[in-house]
């Protein structure tokens, strides 16, 4: 039973992983963790729980997140081939300032102050 703890503590760091990550690499690896970690857990679930359905979802499981992640993996190459980049710590054409996440939050959190300031006094 303990391994079961053992293994969601490990989600948790790899989750951790896939939201810091400073590359899309990192969170895809992350993801990829987050896959593995879940079938362990799937498996060991069901030898301390006796029962072998268990086993056919982890295989389900196991197969889906393979192939999910071979196919992002491959969109991720060819976006990159034609131009495209998705690192967040780089600046180019398709990821300036004014057009990145952090930009667009610090957009709405201006306006959001303004907003509160213009109408605070008023009631």
């Amino acid at each position: 039973m303990y391994v079961i703890w053992v293994l969601l503590a490990c989600v948790a760091l790899y989750i951790a992983r896939v939201m810091v990550g400073p590359s899309i690499w990192d969170r895809l690896l992350g993801l990829s963790l987050v896959s593995t970690k879940v079938v362990l857990i799937i498996v060991a679930f069901a030898s301390v729980s006796e029962t072998s359905y268990l086993l056919d979802l982890a295989i389900v499981f196991a197969l889906l997140g393979f192939v999910s992640i071979i196919f992002t993996a491959q969109f991720l190459v060819l976006k990159i081939k034609s131009g495209r980049e998705f690192d967040e710590n780089r600046r180019g054409s398709d990821n300036s300032d004014r057009n990145s996440f952090r930009a667009v939050w610090r957009n709405w959190i201006a306006k959001a102050q303004e907003f509160l300031r213009k109408n605070s006094g008023d009631s």
